[in-house]
């Protein structure tokens, strides 16, 4: 193993812009980047779709990232594991979507079905759900109620639920015991948006209190007059006999991790959260994944993560550091170290005292962050440094000008990790773990999508590797790992599937024949000097 300094700069949430988003990078912006990206071997990391584990249309997020780089594989993500167990017929013939079916059967009442609706899982989700009428249609449930939740989305501008429509009305039109019970935005659902915002979705779906629409396009439309974006749509009433009661049976196509626990808790025991007469409950409810709450079972798992970057790294004794944000440290060491909370390295968490102002908060941030990484650097102790920087500052309130600033300062950063690595010889990795997908405003006060989620960059820094003798390919967030422990000169850990994405050039044989040939030409021409030269000292002419 080379004896240097080998750095890992991670600019998370930094990715090339896809060919929709509002332009923010140029060459301007971080002019370091864009040097080096011209000077040493460049290329993309796809952060999206089945390269990530995702449907085709999906982006990663910061977890799915740090997820697939600390596998060293692709993980597959929610979608894509329903995808297979429907295909294999294992879904429906969970024993705990039999407790539900059975119960709704057994006491002749409703099933109802919350699914989600958006481009993040393309028709994927809107397919499942079919295929789950179908079998439950088929098995002699009578009365199937659908709870749509708009907003899975890549870019949260999109009005995907007119795309849609078509979809949903196909599969009322052929099952006739299917309707709408109820429409909402995701927010409504998730955990996250605290038990307010879910009770709220509570007192809809079971007791009808909240708006009631008759044509569901006319409630989106009047929706989207009122600006709310799709995720926070208000939750509205379709079918008036659609609410869910005592003996009904519920299932949830939980495809993100932050979704439905609070809720499915809150329809079991109300009167854990809010006063209320409704007693008892014999409600049955199962999710596609395992829920935080005890109070429902689940039909499928999450893979298995049985390999992990830290992990080789540790096995091989290569000594590894991780500098970065406090907040953000947690995730990529658990990721990193194979969905294990352990410290899988050493840890440099770097927290700033807020003055308010977004971007002083972001340079000083940085700047931190690269004084730390300087001392590792000038420490000659480390063979890996993991250098972390974040392009957004958690859910602090952002603009586009924001988000540039924060690159032109990364950028200044970026150079002087640069200047140091390179001046011991070493060996400097630039890429990032996920690009952001975000609704911001602009410095006209408009409302526009700032989209870096497709790809992201993977540059090589490194002066003993030329451009003439190596070739960096393309590939996915999952070869990083397997990139770096290859230039670490140690094996990767079994099980990993990432692949190297630095090569050796291999001269084609039309090149090595053009090569033999100029090598004979020179080799006759100075055997031809030589003899002349022998022969004027012969006749004595030199």
């Amino acid at each position: 193993m080379r004896k240097k300094p080998f750095v890992l700069c991670l600019m998370d949430g930094m990715g090339i812009e896809d060919a929709k988003s509002y332009t923010i990078y140029d060459s301007q912006v971080m002019p370091t980047l864009d040097e080096l990206t011209n000077r040493y071997l460049f290329t993309s990391l796809e952060s999206s779709g089945k390269k990530v584990g995702l449907s085709s249309e999906a982006s990663a997020t910061k977890e799915i990232g740090y997820l697939n780089i600390g596998a060293g594989s692709v993980v597959k993500q929610s979608i894509e594991i329903v995808n297979d167990k429907i295909e294999q017929n294992q879904l429906f013939n969970s024993a705990s979507l039999k407790v539900v079916t059975d119960h709704v059967i057994s006491n002749n009442s409703k099933l109802h079905l919350i699914s989600l609706i958006g481009d993040k899982y393309s028709d994927d989700s809107l397919i499942h759900l079919r295929k789950m009428i179908e079998y439950c249609t088929s098995i002699g449930i009578k009365k199937i109620y659908l709870h749509l939740y708009l907003g899975a989305n890549n870019n949260s501008l999109n009005k995907t639920f007119p795309k849609y429509t078509v979809l949903v009305h196909r599969i009322t039109n052929v099952y006739p015991n299917v309707k709408i019970s109820l429409i909402a935005g995701i927010k409504h659902i998730k955990d996250s948006s605290g038990i307010t915002v879910i009770k709220e979705l509570y007192k809809i779906s079971v007791g009808g209190i909240g708006e009631h629409w008759i044509n569901y396009n006319d409630a989106v439309d009047s929706n989207y007059k009122r600006k709310n974006l799709e995720e926070n749509i208000v939750p509205f009433l379709v079918a008036e006999d659609g609410l869910i009661e005592n003996t009904d049976g519920v299932f949830l196509f939980n495809y993100e991790n932050d979704l439905g626990s609070l809720y499915t808790d809150l329809l079991i025991q109300p009167s854990k959260y809010m006063y209320t007469n409704n007693t008892g409950i014999n409600i049955k409810i199962a999710s596609l994944f395992p829920l935080q709450n005890q109070t429902t079972v689940s039909c499928l798992s999450y893979e298995a993560i049985n390999t992990s970057f830290y992990g080789t790294l540790n096995q091989n004794g290569i000594k590894h550091i991780l500098i970065g944000e406090k907040e953000n440290i947690p995730y990529l060491n658990y990721y990193f170290n194979g969905c294990n909370n352990a410290a899988g390295s050493q840890l440099i968490p770097i927290e700033v005292q807020s003055t308010g102002d977004y971007d002083i908060d972001m340079a000083s941030k940085y700047q931190l962050i690269t004084n730390k990484a300087l001392e590792a650097i000038n420490s000659n102790y480390y063979d890996l440094i993991i250098v972390d920087y974040q392009i957004v500052d958690g859910n602090k309130q952002r603009t586009t000008e924001n988000i540039k600033a924060a690159l032109s300062n990364l950028d200044k950063n970026i150079t002087q990790l640069y200047n140091s690595v390179i001046g011991k010889n070493g060996i400097l990795y630039i890429t990032s773990s996920y690009g952001i997908n975000e609704v911001l405003y602009n410095n006209k006060e408009e409302l526009v999508n700032v989209n870096f989620s497709k790809k992201v960059p993977f540059v090589i820094v490194d002066n003993e590797i030329s451009k003439d003798n190596y070739a960096l390919q393309s590939g996915g967030l999952s070869d990083l790992s397997t990139t770096i422990l290859n230039a670490l000169e140690i094996p990767k850990m079994q099980g990993m599937t990432g692949q190297n994405l630095l090569l050796h050039r291999t001269i084609s044989k039309t090149k090595k024949k053009k090569q033999t040939k100029l090598l004979l030409i020179v080799l006759v021409f100075v055997i031809i000097l030589v003899v002349a030269v022998v022969a004027l000292m012969y006749l004595g002419l030199i």
